[in-house]
């Protein structure tokens, strides 16, 4: 499982479903949080229709193993071992029957993708020129997926095209060190945030045309782990402030970074997933005690994060509907993955 911004520690999976409304921490109704005891901890989701969704994760029995568990109206199933590949950091899906993951071979050398059909894993398929993925996403209403990460040799990020659920070739990202999160608005365009060559400050990546068009420098953050769009040309992107310990949400318009929303508190939020023409969905964590956090983003503008009782760690999330998100990640205390159901 791939760390940058977000907590390190963790022994199980969780979800987490429930509400973000714009009150003060501990303030809003608690989402519903299913523990997935197989899991020792869930990182990525994504979602086949409007009532099944998957998570992926790390295995209970073996946290160098990945895991998949299939989620219906809200509710996980068992946790499947994925002996074929390490740890997995995202999963995307391009049809109702159809989903790609993407995180580490078991070597931790390498990078592992993992086509899912029905909800059942397949084979994972190591990728050459990689070190690891740690998200995916698919182009609306198309067969191509494209994933980030860190590229082998360390210190450049990387975008990977998945077609039909095979890799294809790496394509290096100069001016960046690592890709953390990728999202993709339209048929034709995608964006990826992460941190730049120096290691000093984000970027922001445009895919275009099966290639990279851009590489912006985003000079307010010194990284930016989450994005997510509500339009083709309206993107956010959340992760830390420049030279600070304070979250922040940058509102992008055709990649090119404008306003800084901070977030309040000290809670620390990492990830982002949008709804298309509506709000957005921030999920993270904060320490003393570590509990995991959720805020709505409305305009670009966060709510106050919430806590989540029962959650050390909130990861990458997806909504199902537009009303309703789920979101990945850990127990308190280390002893199983969690899933969070939360309104948006």
């Amino acid at each position: 499982m791939v760390r940058t911004f977000a907590a390190l520690a963790g022994a199980l999976g969780l979800m987490v479903a429930g509400a973000g409304s714009a009150l003060a921490e501990g303030s809003a109704p608690q989402p519903t949080v299913h523990r997935v005891i197989a899991s020792s901890v869930l990182d990525g989701m994504g979602c086949e229709t409007a009532s099944i969704c998957e998570a992926v994760g790390d295995s209970a029995s073996n946290s160098l193993e990945g895991s998949v568990v299939t989620i219906v109206n809200g509710v996980p199933g068992s946790a499947m071992t994925v002996p074929s590949t390490g740890p997995l950091n995202g999963v995307a899906c391009w049809t109702s029957q159809r989903c790609i993951a993407v995180g580490d071979t078991m070597s931790l050398a390498q990078a592992a993708v993992l086509p899912i059909t029905n909800g059942t894993p397949g084979s994972g398929m190591a990728v050459p020129g990689t070190l690891y993925l740690s998200a995916v996403a698919c182009l609306p209403g198309s067969t191509t997926c494209y994933a980030s990460g860190e590229a082998s040799p360390r210190n450049q990020g990387l975008v990977l095209p998945i077609v039909n659920g095979v890799p294809g070739a790496v394509i290096p990202v100069k001016g960046s060190t690592n890709l953390d999160d990728v999202t993709c608005p339209t048929s034709t365009t995608c964006y990826a945030s992460g941190l730049n060559q120096a290691g000093d400050a984000a970027v922001i990546v445009t895919i275009h045309g099966g290639g990279v068009s851009a590489v912006a420098t985003v000079s307010a953050s010194s990284e930016l782990v989450g994005i997510g769009c509500t339009s083709a040309t309206l993107c956010y992107a959340t992760g830390r402030a420049n030279h600070s310990s304070v979250s922040i949400v940058v509102t992008l318009t055709n990649g090119v970074a404008g306003t800084t929303h901070s977030f309040s508190g000290l809670a620390i939020m990492s990830h982002i997933v949008c709804v298309a023409g509506g709000n957005c969905l921030s999920t993270g964590y904060r320490n003393n005690p570590s509990r995991g956090m959720v805020a709505t983003i409305t305009g670009g503008v966060p709510s106050a994060p919430t806590r989540v009782n029962g959650t050390e760690d909130l990861f990458k999330a997806a909504c199902p509907t537009a009303t309703m998100c789920l979101a990945a990640g850990e127990r308190a205390h280390f002893t199983m993955g969690l899933i969070v159901d939360t309104p948006v």
